[in-house]
C-alpha cells in the first residue's frame, strides 16, 4: 500500500492506493469518504452505477486485518470527485471541494478549449451551434411525424370501428331474423 497525497482546495490529503498485477494504482474509496465527511454507502452506489469510473473490489489491509473493499483507479478519483455534491460533504471540507471542482473544470475547459485559436474556436463553436440547431430540427420533424401518424391511426381506427359497427348491426339484424323465423315456424305461422 502507498500513500498518494491529494489537494483538494488548498488543504492536502494523504490517501492510500494498492497497485494491482498490471501497474494500476487504486484508491481506497471509503477512507477517501472520511476524508471528505461523505457517507460511503451513497459514494459507493454512485461510483458502481457509473460506466464511465473504472473500479474495482480488492483486498485491502485495515486495522482489523485484510479487508475487501471498493476501489477506484487513481486516475478516475477527479472524475469522480467532480460529481460529488459540495452540501454531502463535511462543511470545513466543503470549500475546498468547490475550489478543487473549479479548478477541474477549468483544466479541462482549457483542454477541449484551450488550444484553439480565437477564430478557430469561434468556428468550432458554430459548427457545435449548428449541430444543436440540426438535431432540434430533426426532433421537430420527427415530434411532427409523430403527430401526423397518429392523426392517420386514429382516423383508420374509428373507420374500422364504423365498418365492424355496421357489419355488427348487418350480423345482428340477420341473427334476429332468422331467431323470428324459427319462432314463427315452432309456433306453425310459417
Amino acid at each position: 500500500m502507498k500513500t498518494f497525497k491529494i489537494m483538494i482546495g488548498n488543504q492536502e490529503h494523504e490517501i492510500q492506493a494498492q497497485e494491482d498485477k498490471e501497474g494500476k494504482w487504486w484508491v481506497a474509496v471509503k477512507p477517501l469518504c472520511e476524508v471528505l465527511g461523505m457517507a460511503f454507502i451513497p459514494q459507493y452506489r454512485k461510483i458502481t452505477n457509473n460506466q464511465y469510473i473504472r473500479y474495482n473490489h480488492m483486498v485491502t489491509p485495515s486495522e482489523g486485518g485484510a479487508q475487501e473493499t471498493l476501489c477506484v483507479e487513481i486516475d478516475q478519483v477527479a472524475r469522480w470527485l467532480l460529481g460529488v455534491n459540495p452540501n454531502r460533504v463535511k462543511p470545513e471540507i466543503k470549500q475546498q471541494l468547490l475550489l478543487f471542482q473549479d479548478k477541474l473544470q477549468n483544466v479541462l475547459y482549457e483542454v477541449v478549449f484551450g488550444s484553439f485559436a480565437g477564430a478557430e474556436m469561434s468556428k468550432k463553436l458554430a459548427e457545435f451551434q449548428q449541430t444543436i440547431i440540426n438535431l432540434s430540427n430533426a426532433m421537430l420533424i420527427l415530434v411532427e411525424d409523430n403527430k401526423m401518424m397518429k392523426a392517420q391511426i386514429d382516423k383508420q381506427n374509428a373507420l374500422n370501428k364504423e365498418y365492424i359497427d355496421k357489419r355488427l348491426s348487418s350480423v345482428g339484424g340477420k341473427l334476429l331474423s332468422g331467431m323470428r323465423c324459427k319462432k314463427n315456424k315452432e309456433q306453425g305461422l310459417h
